[in-house]
């Protein structure tokens, strides 16, 4: 799932939206960053290609006043992406550029880009999981109701304590589980394939 729309990256383009353009600089850097290394890339080349990738798109809008996505921008910018990594890499005997304005071809992206997201994010929760398991009962109650979006007020009356004991055992209980995750010997090579 994308997390901008394709209305709020066209305005942040359109606009010069710093802020926003740099958040989905930092969202979609992951998925760049598994595709480069997984063709033969190296970390020095992934900044280079989604910057220029980035750059590639708000050209294109600035020359095209009327232009519309038909893919998500995800899809759209993964194949931006792909295309000048191919190109810099035309030794490869495989190379067949991809449109931007098929929805066919729109479907196809979406599903590689889902295997790489996917496959980081299924680490990433079973790495959680594996440790939320390891913490107290009872911070993983607290822990459990914080992440219902159950206020602190009923929280607190639920376990017949106070709303402070509460805040406090929140920060307790997140601060365990965090060292135990950046403890866990995966957890680097998990991050290492998302930045």
């Amino acid at each position: 799932m994308d997390s901008f729309s394709n209305d709020e990256v066209m305005r942040a383009f359109r606009s010069s939206d710093s802020k926003i353009i740099g958040n989905i600089y930092t969202t979609y850097y992951p998925m760049v960053r598994k595709f480069v290394l997984t063709h033969n890339g190296k970390e020095k080349d992934i900044e280079d290609l989604l910057s220029d990738s980035l750059t590639a798109f708000l050209i294109h809008i600035d020359k095209h006043a009327d232009f519309s996505l038909i893919c998500s921008f995800r899809t759209y910018l993964f194949t931006i992406c792909r295309n000048q990594w191919y190109h810099k890499l035309r030794d490869m005997k495989n190379y067949q550029e991809i449109s931007y304005d098929n929805e066919e071809n729109c479907l196809e992206i979406e599903g590689e880009i889902d295997d790489i997201v996917s496959d980081i994010e299924i680490q990433k929760q079973l790495l959680y999981y594996k440790h939320f398991a390891g913490i107290t009962e009872a911070c993983r109650k607290i822990l459990g109701m914080f992440f219902d979006k159950i206020s602190l007020k009923e929280i607190a009356q639920q376990m017949n304590v106070s709303e402070g004991y509460i805040k406090k055992r929140n920060f307790e209980c997140k601060k365990s589980l965090v060292d135990k995750i950046l403890a866990d010997k995966d957890y680097k090579s998990i991050i290492d394939k998302t930045y």
